[in-house]
């Protein structure tokens, strides 16, 4: 399975905006212009995620922090 990669721009004052979903986490990274973007997966097409809430295996800001290992 192709993993992917989700982008998106949080907001202090709304929902998170969705930027886009990428092949790799190397574009993914590339995406993110500013502070408040946010670099989330691997996710995987058809692939069903649980039903109780579940943080992806890796989120992080790139502008702001290492991503997580």
């Amino acid at each position: 399975m192709n993993e992917l990669w989700i982008v998106y721009q949080y907001y202090d004052d709304g929902p998170p905006g969705f930027q886009g979903i990428f092949s790799s986490k190397e574009k993914a990274v590339a995406a993110c212009v500013a502070d408040n973007f946010c670099v989330a997966g691997p996710v995987f097409l058809d692939q069903e995620l649980p039903l109780e809430k579940e943080q992806f295996p890796l989120c992080w800001y790139p502008h702001l922090e290492a991503e997580p290992q």
